[in-house]
């Protein structure tokens, strides 16, 4: 029952915080989404009102205090003045195992989808988040289809498992031609 409470604590404050790492990228986060609902997410959490800690931590050792503060904890505190978040830089003693032996676990982790399996679910931390998607209405609209299908082919059960932090940005791999003339090596394809 322990294991079920944290897990739903966890899923909460990662359902949380998608919806405002997401609401923060937006121009006009008062908007209604096409459902109607509050894209920010503040019609979801306006029942908050007691002061509340959410820790962080990334699975990219480069991300630090100062550029987490700049880019998102700043703005979670201008739309939500009673959440403090605060965040533990990854390194060595405080990885996400090491902090599951210290008790000291994580509300949100964020990374890639390389990252998941390592962070969320080799760890035990994962946890499907449709149940609260459906019980906080949360418009699935607002983030792209392929992230969401992508989040969840990380998993043999097709959980969703997490919530994209931005939109998907287009990757574009450059390449020297010549290069690959020189060695009859053919270009690289798409996909």
């Amino acid at each position: 029952m322990k294991i079920q409470k944290f897990g739903t604590a966890v899923a909460s404050a990662l359902l949380f915080a998608s919806v405002v790492l997401t609401a923060c990228g937006q121009k006009a986060p008062n908007e209604s989404s096409a459902g109607g609902k509050d894209a920010s997410g503040a019609a979801l959490y306006s029942h908050l009102s007691k002061p509340v800690t959410i820790v962080f931590q990334s699975a990219y050792n480069e991300t630090t205090a100062e550029s987490v503060e700049q880019t998102m904890f700043k703005r979670i505190r201008e739309k939500f003045p009673n959440v403090n978040p605060v965040y533990i830089q990854r390194g060595k003693g405080s990885t996400i195992q090491d902090l599951i032996v210290a008790g000291n676990v994580p509300d949100i982790l964020w990374g890639n989808l390389s990252t998941v399996n390592e962070m969320v679910v080799n760890t035990g931390l994962s946890y499907d988040l449709s149940p609260l998607v459906k019980q906080f209405n949360l418009d699935l609209g607002i983030f792209p289809q392929a992230a969401l299908d992508a989040i969840k082919n990380t998993n043999e059960k097709g959980e969703l498992l997490g919530l994209p932090k931005n939109n998907l940005k287009p990757s574009v791999l450059f390449y020297n031609k010549d290069i690959f003339d020189k060695f009859g090596v053919p270009y690289p394809r798409t996909g």
